[in-house]
């Protein structure tokens, strides 16, 4: 049965499922999910490949590159180079092609200068020599700075973080937290227990202060306008003007462990901050609220979200790091660089396009395939008719129609990720003579949810587990989910395809079980709305009749007050009469009295 299922169109409606239910899956942040030591274990057991992918990312956001090593090809009858494996989504570009040939040049320049000058690590490097090594090894830092400089502006400039961190660090040198009325309470506790921590904390953020401002001088000018900082002309000793501040504020942040409390403390502050303006900013009306993330004429200044101070700093150290890494991988240890300079294959990214038909028979049959159980999960109609409204919204918005008469199909474009793209390549060159590094370097800390299955299933199926850093030891994974193309696995050695239909048919299992929990949450959530929904009707209900009764009670009220006032009239009228009867009878009385009285005088 699994065999009869189109892949592509079981991770299409997984991700149509995963949209839909978004709110309900924990959020996916870096700062959740950074633990600094654990990363720096995982990348030291491995070739470094993460590091040389990451330092090929220029751009400041949505570049990914993945990057494969065949080992070199060493026998007692031949020898080739190492092959190093290139493949980025969206196509490799010839920036990213040449900087990647560049490393490697240098690398297998300074591995030769290592054995040559060093005895094989006998003694240790020290950058304030002036030997041919440090000066290639200068060469290359400078080489890596200029590529990733946009990079490197994003990471210290992003959200203003760089200022509102010097604005922390005054507030926390300056008046005490008690006199700050201008603070809210939670400011106030927050910033008090920063000025309450041990003078070595306090040194350490003046002396990160520091160095951030003259990193953000350095960065803030464009590459044509950085004259003496990174020159074109390739000056080992100018290079070390933006290197010795990235290095000393590596070397300061290192102590992670006893810095741990002092970022924490820094994060409640401004968590504090965000909190208070946010709710000062919930006070002005909507219309004069900015509407972009930035500031137009007229409009209220933008309230940048919280950050977290030490994945910020251990951003902006990336490249040293990463730098560090692999001059540790290439050049003191044997290497890939050891023999002859290794080569540079790129590898296309492929995107097809594939017509899906779109409708509720369709996706009710798959969830039925998926284990969907009507008893156990519900009314599986009703869950799909909603479903494939917002479903048809959204694939409307990423690819349209085939025909525009026809609503219900649409070119979907089914895209190959980069890494699955190079773990295909590595399959492919794999001989009884040839090895492969088991293991596919990426530039982004995580790889999507069908990435991480596809992994699994050739591991389980090849009995030979090619990782990544994102599956390296970690498992049920809850990566965000993509448009997902299904790769196509070939070797000479296989029996036809076999290997392939193989890891096909176990990822269609995968995914099914996937699909399942994916669509589960989503109709249980669509139950609960519509719970909601008919509770608040029966609420209206009620306050409505509830109104209803105060009002006839109101007008039964008026009715009687309108009944005793027209009484109270008639009363007061009636007394009104008599008193004026009795008043002319009185006066009638002393007339007659008076008219008596005068004749007797007489």
């Amino acid at each position: 049965m699994s065999a009869s299922v189109n892949l592509d169109w079981l991770a299409l409606l997984l991700h149509g499922f995963y949209e839909e239910n978004t709110g309900s899956h924990p959020p996916h942040s870096e700062v959740n999910d950074f633990d600094l030591d654990a990363h720096w274990d995982m990348e030291r057991s491995t070739p470094s490949l993460d590091s040389l992918a990451r330092l090929l990312i220029h751009q400041d956001r949505k570049q990914i590159v993945s990057i494969g090593l065949i080992l070199p090809d060493i026998t007692s009858t031949s020898q080739g180079p190492a092959e190093f494996l290139v493949a980025q989504n969206g196509g490799v570009s010839a920036r990213v092609t040449e900087q990647l040939k560049s490393i490697i040049a240098l690398l297998t320049e300074a591995r030769a200068l290592y054995v040559q000058d060093y005895d094989a690590g006998q003694r240790p490097i020290l950058l304030s020599e002036r030997t041919p090594l440090i000066a290639k090894l200068k060469e290359l830092a400078l080489s890596l700075h200029r590529h990733c400089w946009e990079k490197e502006r994003r990471q210290v400039m992003k959200d203003s973080r760089c200022y509102r961190f010097h604005c922390l660090v005054e507030d926390v040198l300056g008046a005490s937290a008690d006199s700050r009325v201008d603070l809210s309470l939670e400011e106030r506790t927050a910033l008090q227990a920063l000025q309450d921590a041990p003078p070595s904390h306090h040194a350490v953020l003046k002396e990160v202060r520091d160095v951030m401002y003259f990193i953000k001088a350095l960065l803030s000018k464009g590459p044509e306008e950085r004259h003496g900082f990174i020159p074109e002309s390739r000056d080992a000793i100018a290079a070390e003007t933006l290197m010795t501040p990235v290095r000393i504020l590596a070397k300061i942040t290192s102590a992670t462990e006893t810095l741990k409390p002092l970022w924490r403390l820094c994060d409640t502050y401004i968590e504090a901050i965000f909190a208070r303006k946010q709710a000062e900013r919930s006070k002005v009306p909507t219309a004069s609220q900015p509407s972009t993330g930035t500031q137009g004429t007229g409009e209220l200044p933008v309230i940048h979200k919280p950050f977290t101070i030490e994945l910020w700093l251990w951003k902006i150290c990336s490249i040293d790091r990463d730098y560090s890494e692999i001059v540790w991988m290439a050049v003191t240890r044997p290497s890939p660089f050891e023999h002859m300079e290794p080569q540079v294959s790129t590898l296309s990214v492929e995107t097809r396009r594939e017509e899906c038909s779109i409708c509720e028979a369709e996706v009710m049959s798959t969830l039925k395939l998926a284990g969907w159980n009507e008893n156990r999960n519900g009314d599986l109609k009703k869950c799909t008719e909603r479903f494939t409204t917002g479903f048809k919204a959204q694939l409307q918005s990423l690819c349209g129609h085939v025909e525009s008469s026809d609503d219900s199909k649409y070119n979907c474009p089914m895209t190959l990720h980069c890494e699955c793209v190079v773990l295909a390549e590595l399959h492919r060159q794999r001989t009884k003579d040839r090895a492969v590094a088991p293991y596919v370097g990426v530039s982004k800390s995580s790889i999507c949810a069908p990435c991480h299955l596809y992994f699994d299933c050739y591991g389980e199926v090849t009995g030979s587990a090619v990782r990544t850093l994102a599956t390296h030891g970690t498992h049920d994974t809850h990566g965000q989910i993509w448009l997902w193309g299904t790769p196509t696995l070939f070797n000479k050695s296989d029996k036809p395809g076999q290997v392939d239909k193989k890891v096909k048919k176990l990822l269609v299992d995968k995914l099914k079980h996937r699909l399942f929990t994916e669509a589960t949450s989503v109709c249980a959530r669509q139950r609960a709305s519509q719970s909601i929904i008919v509770s608040g009707v029966a609420s209206v209900v009620r306050v409505r009749e509830e109104l209803h009764w105060n009002e006839l009670l109101l007008q039964a009220d008026e009715y009687w007050a309108a009944k005793v006032a027209k009484s109270a009239a008639r009363v007061a009228m009636r007394e009104e009469m008599a008193a004026a009867t009795r008043v002319q009878a009185e006066a009638e009385a002393d007339a007659t009295a008076a008219e008596s009285g005068g004749d007797c005088g007489v």
